[in-house]
Formats: structure tokens, C-alpha cells, sequence
């Protein structure tokens, strides 16, 4: 998978969705999956609105 990180350089990314953006169950040190695909293409700063129902 080729992923340009230049088109998104500099962007500002926001994530909306459930349990899964919001980070639930993760172990001390894993990120986000918001933070993973920020991370993976490029964008400068990201906004994660997931929500979890579990909380």
C-alpha cells in the first residue's frame, strides 16, 4: 500500500465514530487508531470525537 504523506502535510484531520476511534481497551503506550492513520498520511494535528458506549 503506497500512502502520499505529502498531500496531507500541514492538514488538520477530525475523527468522528465509536469505541474503536476513541481509544477503548488500549494498553499503556498504543495509540489511537486517529492517531495511527494521522501519523500514517501525514496530517499535522488531528480531533478525535469518538465516543465509547462502554464508558
Amino acid at each position: 500500500m503506497t500512502i502520499n504523506q505529502g498531500k496531507y502535510q500541514g492538514s488538520h484531520a477530525v475523527f468522528l465514530g465509536d469505541s474503536i476511534k476513541f481509544g477503548y481497551e488500549l494498553r499503556n503506550g498504543e495509540k489511537p487508531y486517529p492517531h495511527l492513520v494521522s501519523n500514517a498520511l501525514g496530517f499535522q494535528t488531528f480531533e478525535n470525537h469518538g465516543i465509547s458506549a462502554a464508558v
